[in-house]
């Protein structure tokens, strides 16, 4: 009697069926609900967004919708994902050639690296950000989304503060977890978008701001010519 555990498909040696036309319609279907519900979380905020709504503002059925994103939260947590990362690939940002670049350069090249490429990442995802950060105070898995987040983010912030460490540029009186934590504060969506939206600053202003503040509070001091 055959195992009807057993995949007949696998059994025999062959491999699943896949098609890469079906599999980038699919991502195409995803990208379109993503920007569908994007605009409408602009427009209409989180909370008065429905599932429904979305599905018509993309063009596919309510179902589509649903077995693509089982639920509002992880439909939002994939529009921030990919706003991060900047792309499709599940590759997290720590894995990106542009993160590596930022932690393998020379020590005084590494802050201003770290500005250029986090105002890119804010430039993406402030906006979206605080969306969903205003909605978890009444969402608890949206809440636990930006906890397991900002857990990342610190991480990736500890990652610069070590790569900084190690390269002997922190002050003598900063230590990695100090520099952590100023990092996280300066590089925060709220900061960049108060000093954006709220005073009008460019994003090139801002690169320079957040270089230059953060090379002053947590750097040694150039020596003079």
């Amino acid at each position: 009697m055959a195992d009807p555990d057993v995949n007949p498909n696998r059994r025999r040696g062959r491999r699943p069926y896949s098609s890469p036309k079906r599999e980038e319609r699919a991502r195409e279907t995803r990208r379109r609900i993503r920007d569908a519900a994007w605009a409408l979380f602009a427009s209409d905020g989180y909370t008065g967004t429905t599932m429904n709504a979305i599905a018509r503002a993309a063009g596919v059925g309510e179902r589509t919708v649903y077995l693509a994103f089982p639920t509002k939260t992880e439909l939002l947590g994939e529009i921030i994902s990919v706003a991060v990362r900047g792309d499709d690939d599940d590759a997290p940002l720590a894995a990106r050639e542009a993160w590596k670049q930022v932690l393998d350069a020379p020590g005084d090249e590494i802050l201003p690296r770290f500005a250029t490429t986090i105002t890119a990442i804010l430039a993406r995802t402030a906006a979206v950000l605080a969306i969903a950060e205003a909605a978890a105070a009444g969402d608890a898995q949206l809440a636990a989304r930006r906890s397991q987040g900002q857990s990342n983010m610190r991480s990736d912030y500890r990652a610069v503060a070590d790569a900084l460490a190690c390269a002997h540029a922190l002050a003598d009186d900063v230590t990695p977890s100090h520099a952590a934590d100023m990092i996280y504060a300066l590089a925060g969506h709220d900061v960049y978008l108060r000093l954006t939206d709220e005073c009008g600053w460019s994003t090139a202003r801002y690169t320079r701001w957040l270089r230059d503040t953060l090379q002053a509070t947590l750097t040694r001091p150039t020596p003079r010519s």
